[in-house]
Protein backbone atom coordinates (compact mmCIF):
# COMPACT_ATOMS: atom_id res chain seq x y z
CA UNK A 1 0.00 0.00 0.00
CA UNK A 2 2.89 2.13 0.67
CA UNK A 3 4.21 2.36 -3.38
CA UNK A 4 0.76 3.18 -4.06
CA UNK A 5 0.67 6.65 -3.62
CA UNK A 6 4.57 7.14 -5.42
CA UNK A 7 2.48 5.28 -8.36
CA UNK A 8 -0.71 7.24 -8.62
CA UNK A 9 1.87 10.56 -8.06
CA UNK A 10 4.00 9.42 -11.69
CA UNK A 11 0.50 8.93 -13.38
CA UNK A 12 -0.85 12.37 -12.82
CA UNK A 13 2.76 13.69 -13.82
CA UNK A 14 2.45 11.35 -17.22
CA UNK A 15 -1.00 12.99 -17.58
CA UNK A 16 0.71 15.90 -18.83
CA UNK A 17 1.67 14.29 -22.07
CA UNK A 18 -1.67 13.41 -22.62
CA UNK A 19 -3.38 15.72 -25.00
CA UNK A 20 -6.10 17.64 -23.04
CA UNK A 21 -9.50 16.46 -24.23
CA UNK A 22 -8.61 12.94 -22.86
CA UNK A 23 -6.62 13.44 -19.94
CA UNK A 24 -9.36 13.60 -17.24
CA UNK A 25 -10.54 10.12 -18.54
CA UNK A 26 -7.22 8.37 -19.14
CA UNK A 27 -6.23 9.64 -15.69
CA UNK A 28 -9.17 7.53 -13.95
CA UNK A 29 -8.81 4.65 -15.79
CA UNK A 30 -5.08 4.10 -14.80
CA UNK A 31 -5.93 5.28 -10.65
CA UNK A 32 -8.55 2.63 -11.30
CA UNK A 33 -6.05 -0.31 -13.17
CA UNK A 34 -3.73 0.78 -10.35
CA UNK A 35 -5.66 0.22 -7.24
CA UNK A 36 -7.05 -2.92 -8.31
CA UNK A 37 -4.08 -4.14 -9.11
CA UNK A 38 -2.63 -3.20 -5.47
CA UNK A 39 -5.18 -4.70 -4.05
CA UNK A 40 -5.77 -7.90 -6.26
CA UNK A 41 -4.84 -11.52 -5.08
CA UNK A 42 -1.77 -11.99 -7.96
CA UNK A 43 1.06 -9.23 -8.28
CA UNK A 44 0.32 -6.84 -5.69
CA UNK A 45 2.64 -3.63 -4.52
CA UNK A 46 5.47 -5.33 -5.45
CA UNK A 47 4.57 -4.98 -9.42
CA UNK A 48 2.42 -1.47 -8.88
CA UNK A 49 5.32 0.86 -9.71
CA UNK A 50 5.95 -1.58 -12.96
CA UNK A 51 2.96 -1.13 -14.08
CA UNK A 52 2.70 2.92 -13.78
CA UNK A 53 5.95 3.06 -16.09
CA UNK A 54 3.78 1.37 -18.92
CA UNK A 55 1.85 4.48 -18.75
CA UNK A 56 4.87 6.49 -20.88
CA UNK A 57 4.07 3.83 -23.71
CA UNK A 58 0.48 4.52 -23.45
CA UNK A 59 0.66 8.81 -22.87
CA UNK A 60 3.13 8.59 -25.80
CA UNK A 61 0.77 7.21 -28.29
CA UNK A 62 -2.50 9.20 -27.26
CA UNK A 63 -0.23 12.17 -27.68
CA UNK A 64 0.95 10.98 -31.29
CA UNK A 65 -2.54 10.15 -32.34
CA UNK A 66 -3.64 13.70 -31.20
CA UNK A 67 -0.64 15.30 -33.46
CA UNK A 68 -1.81 13.86 -36.67
CA UNK A 69 -5.40 14.46 -36.16
CA UNK A 70 -4.11 18.30 -35.15
CA UNK A 71 -2.59 18.05 -38.14
CA UNK A 72 -6.06 16.86 -40.18
CA UNK A 73 -8.33 19.03 -38.67
CA UNK A 74 -5.41 21.91 -39.60
CA UNK A 75 -5.52 20.44 -43.20
CA UNK A 76 -9.54 20.68 -43.04
CA UNK A 77 -9.54 24.57 -41.86
CA UNK A 78 -6.89 25.09 -44.56
CA UNK A 79 -9.47 23.48 -47.51
CA UNK A 80 -12.23 25.07 -46.33
CA UNK A 81 -10.94 28.72 -46.10
CA UNK A 82 -9.07 27.65 -49.80
CA UNK A 83 -12.59 26.29 -51.45
CA UNK A 84 -14.19 29.97 -49.73
CA UNK A 85 -11.84 31.96 -51.30
CA UNK A 86 -12.50 31.31 -54.06
CA UNK A 87 -16.42 30.53 -54.66
CA UNK A 88 -16.34 30.71 -58.40
CA UNK A 89 -13.82 27.66 -58.99
CA UNK A 90 -15.68 26.33 -56.05
CA UNK A 91 -19.02 26.26 -58.38
CA UNK A 92 -17.66 25.07 -61.47
CA UNK A 93 -15.68 22.18 -59.60
CA UNK A 94 -18.77 20.99 -58.04
CA UNK A 95 -21.22 21.81 -60.51
CA UNK A 96 -19.08 19.43 -63.26
CA UNK A 97 -18.90 16.75 -60.65
CA UNK A 98 -22.52 16.97 -59.91
CA UNK A 99 -22.92 16.72 -63.71
CA UNK A 100 -21.60 13.44 -63.83
CA UNK A 101 -22.01 11.96 -60.12
CA UNK A 102 -26.02 12.89 -60.48
CA UNK A 103 -26.79 11.46 -63.93
CA UNK A 104 -24.55 8.30 -62.68
CA UNK A 105 -26.16 8.21 -59.67
CA UNK A 106 -29.54 7.84 -61.15
CA UNK A 107 -28.95 5.66 -64.10
CA UNK A 108 -27.46 3.33 -61.58
CA UNK A 109 -30.46 3.56 -59.63
CA UNK A 110 -32.80 2.35 -62.18
CA UNK A 111 -29.91 -0.65 -63.30
CA UNK A 112 -29.87 -1.81 -60.21
CA UNK A 113 -34.08 -1.54 -59.72
CA UNK A 114 -34.54 -3.34 -63.43
CA UNK A 115 -31.80 -5.40 -63.75
CA UNK A 116 -29.67 -6.40 -60.50
CA UNK A 117 -32.40 -7.03 -57.93
CA UNK A 118 -33.91 -10.33 -57.80
CA UNK A 119 -38.04 -10.24 -58.71
CA UNK A 120 -40.07 -10.16 -56.02
CA UNK A 121 -41.21 -13.99 -56.50
CA UNK A 122 -39.88 -17.02 -54.71
CA UNK A 123 -37.34 -18.24 -55.95
CA UNK A 124 -37.47 -16.58 -59.18
CA UNK A 125 -34.26 -17.89 -61.05
CA UNK A 126 -36.03 -21.60 -61.41
CA UNK A 127 -38.95 -19.59 -62.97
CA UNK A 128 -39.66 -18.81 -67.13
CA UNK A 129 -41.88 -18.35 -69.78
CA UNK A 130 -42.51 -21.10 -72.28
CA UNK A 131 -43.99 -19.84 -75.51
CA UNK A 132 -44.75 -21.49 -78.61
CA UNK A 133 -43.12 -20.27 -81.87
CA UNK A 134 -43.78 -20.23 -85.41
CA UNK A 135 -40.05 -19.69 -87.48
CA UNK A 136 -41.17 -19.71 -90.58
CA UNK A 137 -43.14 -16.61 -90.09
CA UNK A 138 -40.78 -15.18 -87.81
CA UNK A 139 -43.19 -15.52 -84.60
CA UNK A 140 -40.86 -16.50 -81.01
CA UNK A 141 -42.98 -16.07 -78.44
CA UNK A 142 -46.73 -17.35 -79.40
CA UNK A 143 -49.14 -18.01 -76.50
CA UNK A 144 -50.11 -21.84 -75.66
CA UNK A 145 -53.22 -23.32 -76.30
CA UNK A 146 -54.90 -25.23 -73.72
CA UNK A 147 -54.26 -28.47 -75.08
CA UNK A 148 -50.39 -27.94 -75.11
CA UNK A 149 -50.76 -26.50 -71.78
CA UNK A 150 -52.71 -30.12 -70.45
CA UNK A 151 -49.75 -32.17 -72.29
CA UNK A 152 -46.65 -29.98 -70.90
CA UNK A 153 -47.32 -31.11 -67.36
CA UNK A 154 -45.31 -34.53 -68.72
CA UNK A 155 -42.26 -32.44 -68.77
CA UNK A 156 -39.98 -33.83 -65.82
CA UNK A 157 -38.06 -30.63 -66.10
CA UNK A 158 -41.24 -28.68 -64.75
CA UNK A 159 -41.95 -29.23 -61.31
CA UNK A 160 -45.47 -26.62 -61.61
CA UNK A 161 -46.68 -25.15 -64.52
CA UNK A 162 -49.51 -22.81 -64.86
CA UNK A 163 -51.47 -20.84 -67.13
CA UNK A 164 -52.87 -17.61 -66.90
CA UNK A 165 -55.43 -15.24 -69.57
CA UNK A 166 -55.38 -11.79 -69.23
CA UNK A 167 -59.14 -9.99 -69.12
CA UNK A 168 -61.15 -7.20 -68.66
CA UNK A 169 -64.64 -7.44 -65.96
CA UNK A 170 -67.18 -5.31 -64.91
CA UNK A 171 -68.33 -4.77 -61.46
CA UNK A 172 -71.73 -3.92 -60.60
CA UNK A 173 -73.97 -4.09 -57.63
CA UNK A 174 -75.16 -1.64 -55.22
CA UNK A 175 -71.95 1.05 -56.09
CA UNK A 176 -71.47 2.37 -59.70
CA UNK A 177 -70.38 0.07 -62.14
CA UNK A 178 -66.97 -0.37 -62.64
CA UNK A 179 -64.48 -1.45 -65.58
CA UNK A 180 -61.50 -3.43 -63.86
CA UNK A 181 -58.39 -5.27 -65.15
CA UNK A 182 -58.19 -8.94 -63.88
CA UNK A 183 -56.69 -12.34 -64.76
CA UNK A 184 -58.18 -15.62 -65.09
CA UNK A 185 -55.24 -18.26 -63.61
CA UNK A 186 -55.04 -22.17 -62.51
CA UNK A 187 -55.00 -23.01 -59.12
CA UNK A 188 -51.23 -23.74 -59.57
CA UNK A 189 -50.35 -19.95 -60.30
CA UNK A 190 -50.30 -18.73 -56.84
CA UNK A 191 -48.00 -21.43 -55.22
CA UNK A 192 -46.07 -21.64 -58.25
CA UNK A 193 -45.02 -17.62 -57.97
CA UNK A 194 -45.07 -17.95 -53.71
CA UNK A 195 -48.01 -15.62 -53.76
CA UNK A 196 -50.69 -15.83 -50.90
CA UNK A 197 -53.55 -13.56 -50.40
CA UNK A 198 -53.33 -11.49 -46.97
CA UNK A 199 -56.71 -12.68 -45.86
CA UNK A 200 -58.68 -15.88 -47.05
CA UNK A 201 -57.56 -18.48 -49.24
CA UNK A 202 -55.94 -19.30 -52.89
CA UNK A 203 -57.86 -21.06 -55.50
CA UNK A 204 -58.18 -25.02 -55.14
CA UNK A 205 -57.70 -26.96 -58.18
CA UNK A 206 -61.59 -28.23 -58.26
CA UNK A 207 -61.95 -24.56 -58.84
CA UNK A 208 -60.11 -24.77 -62.33
CA UNK A 209 -63.00 -26.62 -63.88
CA UNK A 210 -66.17 -25.33 -65.36
CA UNK A 211 -69.18 -25.31 -62.72
CA UNK A 212 -67.69 -25.29 -60.10
CA UNK A 213 -68.75 -22.62 -57.32
CA UNK A 214 -67.76 -19.16 -58.97
CA UNK A 215 -65.28 -17.36 -56.75
CA UNK A 216 -63.05 -14.28 -56.84
CA UNK A 217 -60.05 -13.08 -55.28
CA UNK A 218 -59.79 -9.11 -54.84
CA UNK A 219 -56.65 -6.58 -54.95
CA UNK A 220 -55.80 -4.95 -52.10
CA UNK A 221 -56.23 -1.32 -54.12
CA UNK A 222 -60.05 -2.87 -54.91
CA UNK A 223 -60.45 -4.16 -51.77
CA UNK A 224 -59.78 -0.90 -50.25
CA UNK A 225 -61.32 1.96 -52.88
CA UNK A 226 -64.64 -0.08 -53.38
CA UNK A 227 -65.39 -2.03 -50.14
CA UNK A 228 -63.75 0.23 -47.57
CA UNK A 229 -61.01 -2.52 -46.22
CA UNK A 230 -63.57 -3.91 -45.25
CA UNK A 231 -62.82 -7.46 -43.58
CA UNK A 232 -66.20 -8.80 -43.47
CA UNK A 233 -65.88 -9.09 -47.21
CA UNK A 234 -64.66 -12.58 -47.19
CA UNK A 235 -67.93 -15.15 -48.10
CA UNK A 236 -69.48 -11.69 -49.28
CA UNK A 237 -71.58 -12.41 -52.59
CA UNK A 238 -70.59 -9.69 -55.67
CA UNK A 239 -71.38 -9.32 -59.23
CA UNK A 240 -68.75 -9.80 -62.18
CA UNK A 241 -70.07 -9.68 -65.64
CA UNK A 242 -73.38 -9.71 -64.19
CA UNK A 243 -72.91 -13.10 -62.53
CA UNK A 244 -72.30 -13.42 -59.09
CA UNK A 245 -69.34 -14.65 -57.36
CA UNK A 246 -67.74 -14.88 -54.04
CA UNK A 247 -65.33 -13.32 -52.44
CA UNK A 248 -63.01 -15.63 -50.91
CA UNK A 249 -59.77 -13.82 -50.67
CA UNK A 250 -57.59 -10.15 -50.52
CA UNK A 251 -54.22 -10.29 -52.38
CA UNK A 252 -51.06 -8.54 -50.40
CA UNK A 253 -50.56 -4.43 -51.77
CA UNK A 254 -48.67 -3.89 -54.95
CA UNK A 255 -48.71 -7.88 -55.67
CA UNK A 256 -48.21 -8.27 -59.40
CA UNK A 257 -48.02 -11.09 -62.48
CA UNK A 258 -44.39 -11.30 -63.95
CA UNK A 259 -43.19 -10.29 -67.30
CA UNK A 260 -45.68 -9.48 -69.86
CA UNK A 261 -48.37 -10.25 -67.67
CA UNK A 262 -47.75 -7.21 -65.10
CA UNK A 263 -50.51 -5.04 -64.69
CA UNK A 264 -52.78 -3.78 -61.95
CA UNK A 265 -54.87 -6.65 -61.69
CA UNK A 266 -57.91 -6.05 -59.78
CA UNK A 267 -59.34 -9.28 -59.59
CA UNK A 268 -58.13 -13.04 -59.65
CA UNK A 269 -60.88 -15.33 -61.18
CA UNK A 270 -60.12 -19.42 -61.74
CA UNK A 271 -59.61 -20.09 -65.24
CA UNK A 272 -62.72 -22.33 -65.04
CA UNK A 273 -62.21 -24.57 -68.91
CA UNK A 274 -64.62 -26.86 -69.69
CA UNK A 275 -63.48 -30.21 -70.93
CA UNK A 276 -64.17 -29.20 -75.02
CA UNK A 277 -61.59 -25.95 -73.90
CA UNK A 278 -59.40 -28.30 -72.29
CA UNK A 279 -58.84 -29.96 -75.69
CA UNK A 280 -58.44 -27.04 -77.88
CA UNK A 281 -55.21 -27.16 -79.85
CA UNK A 282 -55.76 -23.76 -81.81
CA UNK A 283 -56.48 -20.93 -80.00
CA UNK A 284 -53.47 -19.56 -78.98
CA UNK A 285 -54.21 -17.23 -75.73
CA UNK A 286 -52.74 -18.16 -73.01
CA UNK A 287 -49.70 -17.19 -71.35
CA UNK A 288 -47.89 -20.39 -69.37
CA UNK A 289 -45.59 -20.21 -66.32
CA UNK A 290 -43.54 -22.61 -65.12
CA UNK A 291 -41.33 -23.93 -62.45
CA UNK A 292 -38.30 -25.61 -62.84
CA UNK A 293 -37.44 -28.91 -60.86
CA UNK A 294 -34.54 -28.78 -58.35
CA UNK A 295 -31.71 -29.21 -59.92
CA UNK A 296 -32.60 -29.06 -63.37
CA UNK A 297 -30.84 -26.04 -65.59
CA UNK A 298 -32.96 -23.57 -67.99
CA UNK A 299 -30.62 -25.38 -71.02
CA UNK A 300 -31.77 -28.87 -70.23
CA UNK A 301 -35.42 -28.18 -70.09
CA UNK A 302 -35.89 -26.20 -73.49
CA UNK A 303 -33.75 -29.44 -74.52
CA UNK A 304 -36.43 -31.65 -72.76
CA UNK A 305 -38.96 -28.82 -73.98
CA UNK A 306 -37.79 -29.08 -77.53
CA UNK A 307 -37.80 -32.75 -77.98
CA UNK A 308 -41.59 -33.07 -76.28
CA UNK A 309 -42.48 -30.30 -78.66
CA UNK A 310 -41.21 -32.19 -81.92
CA UNK A 311 -42.76 -35.50 -80.59
CA UNK A 312 -46.14 -33.60 -80.54
CA UNK A 313 -45.71 -32.73 -83.99
CA UNK A 314 -45.25 -36.02 -85.25
CA UNK A 315 -48.29 -36.95 -83.57
CA UNK A 316 -50.15 -33.79 -84.18
CA UNK A 317 -49.24 -32.88 -87.65
CA UNK A 318 -52.44 -30.94 -88.56
CA UNK A 319 -52.68 -28.48 -85.61
CA UNK A 320 -48.70 -28.48 -84.66
CA UNK A 321 -47.15 -28.12 -87.93
CA UNK A 322 -44.57 -25.56 -87.94
CA UNK A 323 -44.33 -25.29 -84.21
CA UNK A 324 -41.86 -24.99 -81.68
CA UNK A 325 -41.42 -24.18 -78.50
CA UNK A 326 -39.11 -21.78 -76.06
CA UNK A 327 -38.08 -21.24 -72.60
CA UNK A 328 -37.16 -17.79 -71.66
CA UNK A 329 -36.01 -17.29 -68.12
CA UNK A 330 -37.96 -15.02 -66.21
CA UNK A 331 -35.27 -12.51 -65.11
CA UNK A 332 -34.49 -12.45 -69.18
CA UNK A 333 -38.28 -11.96 -69.87
CA UNK A 334 -39.27 -9.15 -67.43
CA UNK A 335 -36.50 -6.91 -69.03
CA UNK A 336 -36.17 -8.41 -72.38
CA UNK A 337 -37.89 -4.94 -73.83
CA UNK A 338 -35.70 -2.42 -71.66
CA UNK A 339 -32.49 -3.81 -71.19
CA UNK A 340 -30.64 -2.72 -74.42
CA UNK A 341 -31.62 0.67 -73.68
CA UNK A 342 -30.60 0.66 -70.17
CA UNK A 343 -27.59 -0.67 -71.20
CA UNK A 344 -26.70 1.96 -73.74
CA UNK A 345 -27.73 4.66 -71.58
CA UNK A 346 -25.26 3.16 -68.71
CA UNK A 347 -22.55 3.08 -70.99
CA UNK A 348 -23.11 6.43 -72.10
CA UNK A 349 -23.08 7.90 -68.87
CA UNK A 350 -19.96 6.20 -68.09
CA UNK A 351 -18.47 8.15 -70.03
CA UNK A 352 -19.58 11.77 -69.05
CA UNK A 353 -18.66 10.14 -65.66
CA UNK A 354 -15.24 10.34 -67.18
CA UNK A 355 -15.30 13.46 -68.99
CA UNK A 356 -16.68 15.38 -65.80
CA UNK A 357 -13.82 13.84 -63.64
CA UNK A 358 -11.15 14.73 -66.57
CA UNK A 359 -12.67 18.52 -66.66
CA UNK A 360 -12.13 18.36 -62.75
CA UNK A 361 -8.94 17.47 -63.04
CA UNK A 362 -7.98 20.18 -65.56
CA UNK A 363 -9.24 22.76 -63.50
CA UNK A 364 -7.57 21.32 -60.26
CA UNK A 365 -4.61 21.36 -62.35
CA UNK A 366 -4.74 24.95 -64.17
CA UNK A 367 -5.23 25.63 -60.31
CA UNK A 368 -1.81 24.36 -59.19
CA UNK A 369 0.14 25.94 -61.68
CA UNK A 370 -0.78 29.22 -60.47
CA UNK A 371 0.02 28.73 -56.95
CA UNK A 372 3.12 28.10 -57.74
CA UNK A 373 4.42 30.86 -55.43
CA UNK A 374 2.54 29.93 -52.58
CA UNK A 375 3.71 26.20 -52.64
CA UNK A 376 7.29 27.63 -53.09
CA UNK A 377 7.00 30.05 -49.54
CA UNK A 378 5.34 27.19 -47.91
CA UNK A 379 8.61 24.84 -49.11
CA UNK A 380 11.21 27.94 -48.20
CA UNK A 381 9.49 27.95 -44.44
CA UNK A 382 10.18 23.88 -44.12
CA UNK A 383 7.11 22.09 -45.20
CA UNK A 384 8.02 18.77 -46.55
CA UNK A 385 6.25 16.91 -49.84
CA UNK A 386 3.94 14.80 -47.74
CA UNK A 387 2.60 17.91 -45.91
CA UNK A 388 2.16 19.81 -49.26
CA UNK A 389 0.58 16.56 -50.52
CA UNK A 390 -1.81 16.28 -47.22
CA UNK A 391 -3.12 19.99 -47.91
CA UNK A 392 -3.97 19.01 -51.91
CA UNK A 393 -5.16 15.76 -51.16
CA UNK A 394 -7.45 17.45 -48.50
CA UNK A 395 -8.76 20.17 -50.53
CA UNK A 396 -9.37 17.60 -53.32
CA UNK A 397 -11.46 15.32 -51.02
CA UNK A 398 -13.01 18.49 -49.46
CA UNK A 399 -14.38 19.44 -53.45
CA UNK A 400 -15.35 15.77 -54.01
CA UNK A 401 -17.52 15.08 -50.76
CA UNK A 402 -19.16 18.86 -52.47
CA UNK A 403 -19.62 17.37 -55.43
CA UNK A 404 -20.67 14.09 -54.53
CA UNK A 405 -23.44 15.33 -52.33
CA UNK A 406 -24.91 17.92 -54.87
CA UNK A 407 -24.76 15.02 -57.67
CA UNK A 408 -26.78 13.22 -54.90
CA UNK A 409 -29.38 15.88 -55.27
CA UNK A 410 -29.42 16.41 -58.80
CA UNK A 411 -29.27 12.29 -59.41
CA UNK A 412 -32.77 12.24 -57.66
CA UNK A 413 -34.43 14.94 -60.08
CA UNK A 414 -33.08 12.83 -62.98
CA UNK A 415 -34.17 9.84 -61.55
CA UNK A 416 -37.56 11.43 -61.33
CA UNK A 417 -37.44 12.67 -64.99
CA UNK A 418 -35.94 8.98 -66.62
CA UNK A 419 -38.57 7.23 -64.68
CA UNK A 420 -42.01 8.07 -66.90
CA UNK A 421 -39.55 7.50 -70.25
CA UNK A 422 -39.89 3.75 -69.35
CA UNK A 423 -43.09 3.90 -67.63
CA UNK A 424 -44.02 1.51 -70.53
CA UNK A 425 -41.54 -1.04 -70.08
CA UNK A 426 -40.72 -1.12 -66.82
CA UNK A 427 -41.17 -4.65 -64.71
CA UNK A 428 -44.02 -4.15 -62.45
CA UNK A 429 -42.03 -4.48 -58.94
CA UNK A 430 -40.39 -1.01 -60.13
CA UNK A 431 -43.09 1.88 -59.26
CA UNK A 432 -42.87 5.60 -60.17
CA UNK A 433 -42.23 8.00 -57.07
CA UNK A 434 -45.38 9.92 -56.53
CA UNK A 435 -44.53 12.92 -54.28
CA UNK A 436 -46.75 15.00 -51.82
CA UNK A 437 -47.83 17.43 -54.13
CA UNK A 438 -49.12 15.16 -56.54
CA UNK A 439 -51.29 13.45 -53.84
CA UNK A 440 -52.73 16.86 -52.79
CA UNK A 441 -53.75 17.69 -55.88
CA UNK A 442 -55.69 14.50 -56.83
CA UNK A 443 -57.42 14.48 -53.57
CA UNK A 444 -58.35 18.31 -53.76
CA UNK A 445 -59.30 17.15 -57.67
CA UNK A 446 -61.42 14.14 -56.22
CA UNK A 447 -62.97 15.71 -52.78
CA UNK A 448 -63.58 19.35 -54.63
CA UNK A 449 -61.70 20.87 -51.37
CA UNK A 450 -58.27 21.41 -50.51
CA UNK A 451 -57.66 18.47 -48.39
CA UNK A 452 -54.18 17.41 -47.73
CA UNK A 453 -52.31 14.31 -47.15
CA UNK A 454 -51.37 15.74 -43.84
CA UNK A 455 -55.41 16.04 -43.04
CA UNK A 456 -55.77 11.91 -43.65
CA UNK A 457 -52.73 11.54 -41.41
CA UNK A 458 -54.06 13.59 -38.45
CA UNK A 459 -57.67 12.17 -39.04
CA UNK A 460 -55.81 8.32 -39.03
CA UNK A 461 -53.90 9.62 -35.93
CA UNK A 462 -56.53 11.11 -33.88
CA UNK A 463 -59.00 8.16 -34.77
CA UNK A 464 -56.47 5.35 -33.51
CA UNK A 465 -55.64 7.57 -30.22
CA UNK A 466 -59.28 7.99 -29.52
CA UNK A 467 -60.15 4.23 -30.08
CA UNK A 468 -56.95 3.23 -27.88
CA UNK A 469 -58.30 5.17 -24.69
CA UNK A 470 -61.23 3.91 -25.13
CA UNK A 471 -60.46 0.39 -25.35
CA UNK A 472 -58.83 0.87 -22.21
CA UNK A 473 -60.95 2.80 -20.53
CA UNK A 474 -60.78 5.84 -17.84
CA UNK A 475 -58.15 5.11 -15.00
CA UNK A 476 -58.10 6.94 -11.63
CA UNK A 477 -55.07 8.21 -11.19
CA UNK A 478 -53.01 11.00 -12.96
CA UNK A 479 -50.11 8.50 -13.41
CA UNK A 480 -52.23 5.60 -14.71
CA UNK A 481 -54.03 7.83 -17.46
CA UNK A 482 -50.27 9.45 -18.38
CA UNK A 483 -49.69 5.79 -18.87
CA UNK A 484 -52.11 4.97 -20.81
CA UNK A 485 -51.96 8.27 -23.30
CA UNK A 486 -48.33 7.19 -23.51
CA UNK A 487 -49.21 3.83 -25.09
CA UNK A 488 -52.05 5.22 -27.25
CA UNK A 489 -49.76 7.63 -29.05
CA UNK A 490 -46.78 5.02 -29.16
CA UNK A 491 -49.26 2.84 -31.20
CA UNK A 492 -50.17 5.73 -33.26
CA UNK A 493 -46.09 6.42 -34.03
CA UNK A 494 -45.85 2.46 -35.10
CA UNK A 495 -49.06 3.36 -37.36
CA UNK A 496 -47.68 6.23 -39.15
CA UNK A 497 -44.11 5.53 -39.08
CA UNK A 498 -43.29 8.63 -36.97
CA UNK A 499 -41.56 9.40 -33.65
CA UNK A 500 -44.06 9.37 -30.42
CA UNK A 501 -43.09 13.07 -30.03
CA UNK A 502 -43.62 13.90 -33.74
CA UNK A 503 -47.12 12.02 -33.86
CA UNK A 504 -48.19 13.99 -30.40
CA UNK A 505 -47.42 17.37 -31.85
CA UNK A 506 -48.89 16.82 -35.09
CA UNK A 507 -50.73 13.93 -35.31
CA UNK A 508 -53.09 13.79 -32.51
CA UNK A 509 -55.87 16.21 -31.78
CA UNK A 510 -55.26 17.68 -28.85
CA UNK A 511 -58.40 17.46 -27.10
CA UNK A 512 -58.63 13.60 -26.99
CA UNK A 513 -55.94 13.78 -24.88
CA UNK A 514 -56.29 17.04 -22.73
CA UNK A 515 -59.81 15.31 -22.00
CA UNK A 516 -58.76 12.00 -21.08
CA UNK A 517 -55.69 13.11 -18.78
CA UNK A 518 -58.25 15.68 -16.91
CA UNK A 519 -60.84 13.50 -16.32
CA UNK A 520 -60.71 10.06 -17.95
CA UNK A 521 -63.65 10.67 -20.60
CA UNK A 522 -62.97 9.74 -24.46
CA UNK A 523 -65.27 8.96 -27.27
CA UNK A 524 -67.94 6.21 -26.59
CA UNK A 525 -67.43 3.39 -29.69
CA UNK A 526 -70.77 1.50 -30.93
CA UNK A 527 -70.47 -1.83 -31.02
CA UNK A 528 -69.86 -2.79 -35.02
CA UNK A 529 -73.21 -4.28 -37.20
CA UNK A 530 -74.08 -4.66 -40.83
CA UNK A 531 -75.88 -1.52 -40.86
CA UNK A 532 -73.43 0.78 -39.42
CA UNK A 533 -70.54 -0.50 -41.43
CA UNK A 534 -71.49 -0.03 -44.86
CA UNK A 535 -69.01 0.50 -47.54
CA UNK A 536 -68.87 4.70 -48.21
CA UNK A 537 -70.21 5.43 -44.76
CA UNK A 538 -68.28 6.62 -41.51
CA UNK A 539 -67.84 4.08 -39.26
CA UNK A 540 -69.17 4.07 -36.17
CA UNK A 541 -66.02 5.33 -34.39
CA UNK A 542 -65.57 8.01 -36.63
CA UNK A 543 -69.03 9.01 -36.26
CA UNK A 544 -68.19 9.08 -32.10
CA UNK A 545 -65.22 11.24 -32.82
CA UNK A 546 -67.36 13.25 -35.38
CA UNK A 547 -69.40 14.27 -32.59
CA UNK A 548 -67.03 14.40 -29.27
CA UNK A 549 -65.10 17.40 -31.23
CA UNK A 550 -68.37 18.99 -32.46
CA UNK A 551 -68.89 18.92 -28.67
CA UNK A 552 -65.99 20.56 -27.57
CA UNK A 553 -65.98 23.10 -30.58
CA UNK A 554 -69.67 23.64 -31.69
CA UNK A 555 -68.18 26.46 -34.25
CA UNK A 556 -65.42 24.53 -35.83
CA UNK A 557 -68.03 23.78 -38.57
CA UNK A 558 -68.77 25.61 -41.82
CA UNK A 559 -72.00 24.95 -43.55
CA UNK A 560 -69.86 21.95 -46.06
CA UNK A 561 -70.22 19.01 -44.89
CA UNK A 562 -69.23 15.97 -46.29
CA UNK A 563 -71.46 13.98 -48.62
CA UNK A 564 -71.64 10.67 -47.04
CA UNK A 565 -71.87 12.60 -43.42
CA UNK A 566 -74.45 11.06 -40.78
CA UNK A 567 -76.73 14.28 -40.40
Amino acid sequence: MKRLPTALGLIRLISRLVPRWRRGDWEREWHAELQAQAHGDTGGESTVLARSAGAFADAFSLRSQAMYLDLWLGDVRFAWRAVSRRPAFTALVVLTLALGIGVNSAVFALVDAVLLRPLPYRDPSRLAFVWQTLPEHNVFDLEATPFDYDAWHQVRSFAQIGLVDNDAFTLTGNDNPERVRGSRVTASVMPLLGMAPQIGRAFSADEDALGAERVVILSDGLWRRRYGADFSILGRSIQVNGAPRTVVGVMPRATALPGPLAGDDDLWLPAEMSSEERTNDTSHNYTVLARLADGTTPARASAELEAFAARMTAEHPTSHRGLGVRLVPLAEQAVVTIRPTLLVIAGGVAMLLLVACANASTLLIARASNRRQELAVRTALGATRSRLLSLAVTECLFLAILGGLAGLLLGGWALRGLLPLFTDTLPASIAVDIDAREVNEYLEEIAGFPYTAKDFRTWGGSMLAATVLADIGPARTKTARNKNVLTAIRLVAAELGNTPAIARKSYVHPMILTRYLRNGSTITVPRRSAENTTPGKHWPEEIALIQFLDEHFPDRRTTRRLPNEER
